[in-house]
């Protein structure tokens, strides 16, 4: 009897056969009942209120202090999530709250947010090359300068409400990655990103160096009240824990482990899946990096996406920035970096772009190894143009895993890092 698997395309049921013979994995929920509406708000202000290792967030500030409160952009039901932290500071007198969110939040996401801002609460999106959204807050061990949005530089207290991973495979740095450097300069976000280099070698001494700055930059802001959002594998939230930066990485490690996924098959599928704030190239490069952890030498990985286009290759595209980029008129020279010098000026590519490069690089010259296919809203000629072989529908899919011995489907992979149970149909 053949096996049926059930994934989204396009907000909509996807589903295909696969044969009987065929040893199958797919990625199940971890909850029965996934977290919605008020109670997703509810398990935030439950899990601020009763944080696993440090007291309550109510004793972290005083009266006229400033909060700030970061979203990753990765959140699904943002909006809610921001009900529940304001409903846990509702009663404190504060001097000001603001809402950040990095640059690569979707409009989709930053209206949802505004709609449950009242007049007090101001929404901030990051920019990375503005100058007068930045504050220098230190320097790395190689005397990098590092800014940051200066809402979370100048806020006495900082919340960062993030979707729950091991670690992004597309960004070096620890758990305080939605913090920094998501909301740092552009110099301090190139630094973070995997680069050709990261794809071909099996080291993680980069890693390990971005983790430390990572974590120095957490313990200057002093961010305690980290709330990590467990997914299910359908990308809805699952679950909420508050606590140390420790603490969520320790509770990971837990999840991964009791969540094992099998260890590689002939074809793998990894799905971005859910609405237009996830499709993007940065979550397609990401779902192919996790396929890529579980995919046998000679195997096939399929990428599913919304995406109706991926864009053209460009060798030139960047914008030049320098030191000088970053230093605003308005900082007061106290908070200036002593001894500064001018710097050489460095090329940083936006996300989208490096997302594009680093893909087309992975698929056409770095992994030869693996085939990589796309299922999307493309048109043919573009995906095979970039690199891709093309998945026309359900049928061909079917027809592409019927041909092998076994098949391991991980979806919303641009979430999975960590989070996703897997069990044997």
């Amino acid at each position: 009897m053949p096996q049926t698997v059930h994934i989204s395309r396009n907000n909509a049921d996807f589903s295909f056969k696969i044969k009987d013979q065929v040893e199958l994995w797919t990625t199940q929920e971890q909850y029965p009942l996934p977290l919605k509406g008020d109670a997703f708000a509810d398990a935030i202000y439950d899990a601020l209120m009763h944080p696993v290792d440090y007291p309550p967030v109510t004793g972290g500030v005083v009266p006229g202090d400033a909060v700030a409160i970061v979203i990753d952009a990765e959140l699904p039901n943002p909006e809610v999530a921001v009900t529940g932290v304001l409903r846990t500071l509702a009663d404190l007198e504060l001097s000001r709250i603001d809402v950040v969110v990095p640059e690569s939040a979707t409009e989709e996401t930053r209206a949802a947010i505004r709609s449950v801002l009242t007049s007090e609460v101001e929404l901030t999106v990051h920019s990375g090359k503005s100058r007068d959204d930045l504050r220098y807050l230190a320097a790395n061990e190689a005397a990098d300068p590092i800014y940051l949005n200066r809402r979370i530089v100048d806020a006495d207290l900082v919340i960062p409400v993030f979707a729950a991973r091991q670690s992004d495979p597309l960004m070096t740095g620890s758990g305080f990655c939605p913090v920094f450097p998501s909301l740092s300069d552009y110099r301090s976000q190139a630094r973070a990103r995997i680069d050709a280099s990261d794809l071909t070698s099996s080291t993680h001494q980069r890693r390990g160096a971005a983790d430390d700055e990572a974590t120095r930059v957490g313990w200057l802001l002093g961010l305690q009240w980290l709330v990590s959002v467990e997914m299910t594998a359908d990308g809805k939230p699952g679950d909420v824990y508050v606590g140390t930066s420790d603490t969520i990485a320790t509770r990971a490690r837990e999840v991964e482990s009791e969540n094992e996924m099998p260890g590689t098959a002939d074809v793998v599928i990894a799905c971005v899946e859910g609405g237009s704030q996830q499709q993007s190239l940065t979550n397609l490069l990401r779902a192919a990096l996790v396929a890529r952890g579980h995919a046998s030498t000679d195997s096939s990985i399929v990428l599913v996406t919304d995406l109706d286009e991926l864009g053209v290759i460009d060798e030139y595209a960047g914008e030049a920035y320098d030191d000088e980029s970053y230093e605003s008129e308005t900082i007061e020279d106290g908070q200036r970096e002593p001894n500064r010098e001018p710097v050489v000026e460095t090329v940083v590519l936006s996300s989208t772009d490096h997302a594009r490069q680093m893909l087309s690089l992975l698929i056409n010259d770095i992994d030869s190894t693996h085939r990589y296919l796309l299922l999307s809203n493309c048109r043919e000629e573009e995906a095979e143009s970039f690199g891709f072989g093309f998945v026309k529908d359900a049928e061909a899919l079917s027809r592409l895993v019927d041909g092998n011995d076994s098949c391991i489907v991980i979806r919303h992979a641009q979430l999975a890092s960590a989070h996703a149970r897997s069990a044997i149909e």
